[in-house]
């Protein structure tokens, strides 16, 4: 004769099972839209600065707008993931680039501070990089 216990543990073990099979698309489904969110999230969060950034401008000067950019891709950074923090940069690099250094709606920088600048922001998103990674371990 059977053991019932044995018989209800196999019946609850396969429903877990079932169930957990069930809800796995439902995850990728809520990460891939969480993902796409995040791109979102970022494009609005660099616009509002942009537009911040052109009124306080003439008060602060185009470097210490770049120091407002670069602290949000450093505070992305801490929150969303690698996609969304390399777009924030880029756009905020491109951004600080074709409206604040002189000569204004060119992509052309003139003075190594500038371009150091620049390239301080595809440091920062590597940094970022490389800490979301140690982070994980």
């Amino acid at each position: 004769m059977a053991d019932p216990t044995q018989a209800n543990s196999k019946v609850l073990l396969a429903e877990l099972q079932t169930e957990a099979h069930e809800k796995q698309p439902a995850d990728k489904f809520t990460k891939t839209a969480w993902t796409n969110n995040e791109f979102v999230f970022a494009g609005i969060l660099v616009a509002l600065l942009t537009l911040v950034a052109y009124f306080i401008q003439p008060f602060t000067g185009y470097l210490s707008i770049a120091l407002i950019y670069l602290l949000l891709v450093v505070a992305v950074g801490l929150k969303l993931s690698r996609g969304p923090i390399l777009t924030v940069a880029a756009t905020s690099a491109l951004l600080w680039n074709f409206l604040f250094i002189p000569p204004h709606f060119t992509l052309y920088i003139d003075k190594v501070h500038d371009a150091m600048m620049f390239a301080m922001f595809d440091f920062f998103w590597h940094q970022h990089k490389t800490v979301k990674i140690i982070r994980y371990y």
